[in-house]
């Protein structure tokens, strides 16, 4: 090696050790001044107000802070409902000196949605009451349970809905709902074809057929067909979401989802899941996967059952639909409440927190998750209605399905009142329910 060169080697390691060094340093006098220590905090809260010159966040606590809006970065994406990390020195609450600040987007929705469209959704619902807000957590079972004096997220109908009415009695008692309601509800069926169909079985010459047959009689065409077929027809009625398709994987003719299910491997189930969730979006009907995380062997009877299924037969098998329908925009998935041994073998799926962030943080799902009917959790070992209600919505439910509106109306409140619940999680959960509803064209 040459002289110049080892000359020039050298100098290279000397300015790199000044870097270093004055690096170092500047982190120093960020930390220390002459005569005292500076200590650096972070928060990370969540926006709930922004105004001309203060932005207000809000922390996991429900502690609010009021901060000038001049001293915060990345301006156009403080929106309600978004995260903020601040690095600050002093008190928070009253002087402080803003060193970095950094925006995260919080995702309302399984798809990209403009920053407009963001704003126009998150003014929604920040202008909403606490009772509007809970009321928009709840999904009724049977439009008799509607609740007159509070507006409910939305009514699942039944037979009694249909039973011996024609089809104008039918639109005017939905028209009926919905002009009663203070923010555009949620019309629910359970319309998968066969056995359970709520409007074809009375209101159609024939009944829509399960998708097993429909397949068998045109393969993947005649299930699309199929599919926006019962979209347009149900959107006649005013219905704007159907709890299909189901997306268990069952192949076992003695299970009591096999009939309901596609009644074949997860790879087929999920080629059939993906190609239903997108005719139906096409036709702007909403779509309910379900029953995360995979009904598998458990019996019919209601309740909970105990599925002793090893994670990776879930991961390789049965969570595959799901991800095809989410991977196809699906922006609404039911969870069972069956209890899944290998996830969380004390809670039912709909009172877990882990079958959630699986679904949140494996999944990377960002929309609307759901309780299947939780009326049936109501016992000794789960608790009374106002605890399931809250235990739910802990878990990462954005809505709760219930016969019984009222208790976990009032519960809901009377726990917000009490600091019992995270408010930024409720105001996440009704952005998602509210961005849903918009992308259906229901709000």
């Amino acid at each position: 090696m040459t002289k110049a060169k080892i000359i020039s080697k050298l100098i290279i390691i000397v300015v790199l050790i000044g870097l270093i060094t004055g690096a170092g340093y500047y982190q120093y006098l960020l930390l220390m001044d002459k005569d005292s220590n500076i200590i650096i905090n972070r928060i990370t809260a969540q926006i709930i107000s922004v105004s001309k010159d203060t932005v207000t966040i809000r922390d996991d606590k429900n502690s609010e802070y009021k901060l000038d809006k001049s001293l915060l970065n990345d301006s156009k994406n403080l929106i309600f409902g978004n995260d903020i990390t601040i690095s600050y020195t002093g008190d928070i609450k009253s002087e402080y000196e803003i060193i970095n600040s950094k925006v995260t987007e919080n995702k309302i929705i399984n798809a990209d949605i403009s920053l407009d469209k963001r704003k126009e959704l998150s003014n929604i619902v920040q202008a909403m009451t606490i009772e509007d807000k809970a009321g928009q957590l709840l999904l009724v079972l049977d439009s008799k349970n509607l609740l007159t004096d509070q507006t409910m997220s939305g009514c699942v109908l039944f037979e009694d809905d249909f039973a011996n009415k024609s089809r104008n009695e039918v639109i005017e008692n939905i028209e009926r709902y919905q002009s009663n309601a203070k923010y555009p509800m949620i019309i629910a069926v359970d319309e998968e074809g066969g056995s359970v169909v709520r409007v074809s079985k009375y209101l159609r010459d024939n009944r829509f057929r399960l998708p097993q047959d429909v397949y068998k009689s045109g393969g993947m065409d005649s299930i699309i067909s199929d599919a926006t077929e019962k979209s347009e027809y149900l959107k006649e009625f005013g219905i704007n979401v159907n709890l299909a398709p189901v997306a268990d994987v069952a192949t076992n003719e003695d299970d009591y989802i096999y009939r309901r299910s596609f009644g074949v491997d997860a790879d087929a189930t999920s080629n059939y899941v993906r190609n239903v969730v997108m005719a139906m979006s096409d036709i702007k009907m909403g779509s309910v996967l379900k029953h995360f995380p995979g009904y598998g062997s458990a019996p019919g009877s209601g309740g909970t059952y105990h599925d002793s299924r090893d994670f990776n037969s879930l991961k390789n098998n049965d969570l595959l639909p799901f991800k095809a329908g989410i991977e196809a925009g699906a922006n609404s998935i039911l969870v069972t409440n069956n209890i899944i041994d290998s996830v969380d073998n004390q809670n039912p799926a709909t009172l877990s927190k882990d079958i959630h962030d699986l679904l949140r943080e494996d999944l990377k799902y960002n929309g609307v998750i759901m309780t299947d009917d939780v009326t049936d959790l109501n016992n000794n070992e789960f608790g009374n209605d106002s605890e399931i209600v809250i235990k739910a919505i802990k878990a990462g439910n954005d809505l709760i399905m219930t016969s019984r509106p009222q208790i976990y109306f009032e519960s809901l409140i009377t726990a917000i009142n009490n600091d019992e619940l995270c408010l930024n999680e409720l105001d996440l959960s009704v952005l998602r329910v509210i961005a849903w509803k918009d992308s259906l064209d229901i709000i």
